[in-house]
């Protein structure tokens, strides 16, 4: 485990493995399911690690969640994710975005 507040993950199991078992850990469709939502949160508490409290996610996909067909569109999706990772940095925040 990385720190006391976090639960156990499929991270942790492999991590705490000493290499000598040849069999690979079978996968149920759940944990194949959860594979991208598990890479970031481990890249998240990666950066926690280095930065602490300091790191924030930023929230890319919800600016770009109706679509973008027009330059105007990514104009204005590119724009609202800027605002929002400006504001971050003024309050000292390190920005993540995935």
């Amino acid at each position: 485990m990385i720190n006391g507040s976090m639960s156990p993950s499929l991270f942790d199991v492999r991590a705490t493995c000493d290499g000598t078992d040849t069999q690979a850990l079978p996968f149920t469709s759940e944990q194949i399911n959860e594979c991208d939502s598990l890479l970031k949160k481990a890249i998240e508490d990666v950066f926690r690690l280095v930065d602490g409290n300091r790191v924030e996610c930023g929230n890319a996909p919800s600016h770009f969640s109706v679509g973008t067909e027009t330059g105007e569109h990514q104009d204005s999706a590119l724009s609202g994710l800027h605002d929002e990772c400006l504001e971050l940095i003024a309050s000292e925040k390190k920005v993540v975005l995935q």
